[in-house]
């Protein structure tokens, strides 16, 4: 399935991209969605879930070295190529199935 996901990094930039999901794949992530780090209550297994999301859409390989857990390594860089830009907008949702929208609060 599709999924438009939105990274929003407060106050710098917001990232957005749609990715094809298995249904387990969206079980795992949906966990993030409405959880922005540093803004809500802390809860250890949204955040570890958020932090898979921005190390998924990190093109910077010098990042790897602050990446905590294996499934971090697993997604790292997998969805950059499909982020949003000037060039490349997203216009096309109508094949979208379902939204996560998760960040972090600087």
């Amino acid at each position: 399935m599709k999924v438009l996901v939105i990274y929003d990094i407060i106050p710098e930039e917001t990232i957005k991209t749609v990715v094809e999901m298995t249904w387990e794949e969206y079980d795992y992530f949906k966990a993030a969605n409405n959880y922005i780090i540093n803004a809500t209550e802390y809860d250890e297994n949204r955040s570890d879930v958020v932090n898979v999301i921005s190390n998924a859409l990190c093109d910077n390989p010098d990042h790897l070295k602050y990446v905590d857990t294996q499934k971090q390594k697993d997604y790292f860089g997998k969805w950059a190529s499909g982020r949003e830009t000037v060039e490349n907008p997203i216009t096309d949702l109508q094949d979208v199935e379902r939204l996560i929208f998760c960040g972090f609060f600087l």
